[in-house]
């Protein structure tokens, strides 16, 4: 990429030395494209690095000034800053989209798990989650698996007197074995 920049603005000086009008037009077609009548690839990236360059510049002199941030740190807060607020952005309007939409058959019968023919709340819950990518397969296997080991009478329910007796029989919560109060 550098020697074919290198090469081509060795072939610009080298045009404008022998014709001055040349160069003007050799110039002009470096940034626009003339026949098609807009701007080039090329330069589009270019100005996209070059706005994201100067964001991340700003905000980490800022950063520097006011937070009294060391220069890598500001330069790091500030280019996390400007490449994830347009991925949140993203899931935002996904999860609006998703949200938003009316459900189809196929959804329906996708979110019906226990196949009864109807959809519970916990059931559309579940389903839009996995559908915005909030919570996977594995996740909801590992929940579950954590209410059956709590729901002891096995009635679907997590009564006290389950919680008590899994107390009792050793099954504490991990935070209670590492010695934390929570």
């Amino acid at each position: 990429m550098v020697s074919y920049v290198l090469d081509l603005q060795e072939h610009l000086l080298i045009t404008a030395i022998k014709n001055p009008r040349s160069a003007r037009k050799h110039r002009h077609n470096y940034i626009f494209d003339i026949k098609k009548g807009r701007m080039r690839v090329r330069m589009k990236v270019a100005l996209a690095l070059g706005v994201v360059a100067i964001c991340v510049g700003i905000g980490a002199t800022v950063l520097r000034k006011v937070e009294n941030m060391g220069w890598l740190d500001a330069v790091y807060l500030a280019v996390m800053s400007v490449t994830t607020m347009r991925i949140d952005k993203r899931h935002r309007a996904m999860a609006n989209w998703v949200l938003s939409r009316d459900m189809t058959v196929s959804e329906f019968l996708a979110a019906d798990i226990d196949n009864n023919g109807y959809v519970t709340k916990s059931e559309f819950v579940v389903y839009k989650l996995k559908e915005m990518g909030k919570i996977s397969d594995k996740d909801i296997k590992m929940i579950v698996e954590q209410f059956q080991r709590l729901d002891s009478g096995n009635c679907g329910k997590i009564t006290l007197s389950d919680l008590l007796q899994s107390h009792h029989l050793g099954h504490e919560p991990r935070d209670m074995k590492r010695g934390k109060n929570s």
